[in-house]
């Protein structure tokens, strides 16, 4: 259903900006609260999920890419005959190391075998007693090319037998190694080990391990590539976090369903950085898509929302940050997910399975308004309202318009109809907060 012009939106308030869009008025917003109807649906894209939790692994069936925890949680559900339920699967791996405990040995892990028997040229830790994340880490030296041509085998390897598409790397830019100060003596050594090279070449070593995985077939998911965007090349998709909002804790402690903890809360990225991230990164997957990179997963987290309960609270699901987080990457073409980290459960929802279609066009910005219009719908961000606003979309080439964090069907037979925008205030702060919908269109 191709909509071209549906939407502009209002500047103040006080006049429309573009063809078939005007100010709405509240009393022209009727919903069809009796009417249940249906809408084009696909799979989500991605979605993490914990190898012990069914509930999470049930979840993570209806997405196209799951990453279900590391190599061994990924044999596991193998074993249980769980994961041909996915249809494309990657493993977690820590790109700088691995944890050992002293005394321990590493099993029939024949490849740690062999970098634990040669670690003083193997590991960047071993011969120093530091110990960055608490005293069980130790690092690779990612430059040693017969340590990366080993783990490029065993990790091939361990791909092939599993059955599944590729990894996620964590820590995946190499950068920690001269950027986190916990690193020094490790960067010393490196230096010392390899006289005249320095990060841009321990990054250039990380670069080549990605490039060596990836002509073995190994599909490649980063976490933050792109602060050394040359290694993007070498990558399918790279993850960004809480570019958009996080969950944080403030001092406060309270009950929460049952356990005492800090209050959690969302907080909020500001718009001017939101969008030099998107036009950071956007130049970037348009300059390594030629080599293969495909795009952005725009990974955030958020709170649970505080309900009232039995002299404490107890949580639900915060669909303002989904849906924010989902409808801000979806104007930039991002891959969205939102993960409540409090209860993974509440980050269910029907949402990602909304098929939009195609976008047709760029995202318009008419501040304190974002929209971009897809050929099955339109999303719609709004910056902070102080009130509600009502909004009429003229033009609409479907009987039925849905609106699905309200769960709210409207008739738009006659080509039009008013949507409402919320307002939403936050006490604590004192500040007005982001709201966003996402209309996808009736199969009738």
């Amino acid at each position: 259903m191709n909509v071209r012009g549906v939407l502009s939106l209002l500047l103040l308030g006080v006049f429309g900006l573009g063809a078939g869009v005007f100010p709405g008025k509240e009393e022209e917003y009727r919903p069809l609260y009796a009417y249940s109807g249906s809408y084009r649906t696909v799979s989500g894209f991605y979605a993490t999920a914990l190898e012990w939790d069914p509930r999470t692994l049930a979840y993570a069936e209806h997405f196209s890419l799951v990453e279900p925890g590391g190599l061994e949680e990924v044999a596991a559900l193998k074993k249980r005959g769980k994961l041909r339920r996915y249809r494309h699967v990657v493993a977690y791996e820590w790109l700088a190391g691995f944890y050992h405990r002293s005394g321990e040995g590493f099993g029939n892990n024949r490849f740690l075998h062999w970098v634990w028997t040669h670690r003083k040229k193997t590991l960047l830790n071993a011969s120093v007693d530091v110990h960055p994340m608490g005293g069980e880490d130790y690092y690779y030296d990612l430059c040693n090319p017969e340590l990366r041509s080993r783990r490029v085998s065993e990790l091939s390897r361990r791909v092939r037998e599993l059955g599944i598409d590729g990894l996620f790397f964590d820590w995946a830019d190499a950068g920690y190694l001269a950027e986190d100060p916990r690193f020094r003596k490790l960067y010393r050594v490196f230096r010392t080990r390899h006289p005249g090279m320095g990060i841009r070449e321990f990054v250039g070593c990380a670069g080549e391990f990605y490039r060596d995985l990836r002509r073995k077939g190994v599909l490649i998911v980063t976490n933050q590539a792109y602060r050394h965007p040359r290694l993007l090349r070498h990558v399918d998709y790279d993850m960004t976090e809480s570019y958009l909002c996080t969950n944080r804790r403030s001092g406060k402690k309270i009950r929460l369903d049952g356990r005492m903890t800090r209050k959690p809360r969302t907080v909020y990225v500001g718009f001017k950085e939101i969008f030099d991230y998107f036009r950071l990164l956007k130049e970037y997957r348009a300059r390594y898509e030629k080599t293969g990179f495909r795009n952005f997963i725009y990974m955030n987290y958020a709170a649970p929302r505080l309900i009232p309960w039995n002299g404490g609270y107890r949580s639900a699901p915060d669909r303002e940050s989904i849906y924010f987080v989902y409808a801000m990457s979806r104007l930039a073409g991002f891959i969205p997910y939102t993960e409540i980290p409090w209860k993974r459960t509440l980050e269910e929802t029907p949402l990602y399975f909304a098929d939009l279609g195609e976008a047709l066009g760029p995202p318009v910005e008419s501040d304190p308004f974002f929209y971009r219009e897809f050929e099955n719908g339109i999303v719609i961000v709004a910056r902070g309202l102080r009130r509600d606003r009502y909004l009429k979309l003229d033009g609409i080439a479907a009987n039925r318009l849905y609106d699905l964090k309200e769960h709210l069907w409207f008739d738009s037979s006659g080509g039009e109809t008013t949507i409402r925008m919320n307002a939403r205030y936050d006490p604590e702060t004192g500040h007005y907060l982001p709201s966003a919908k996402v209309f996808i269109y009736g199969n009738e």
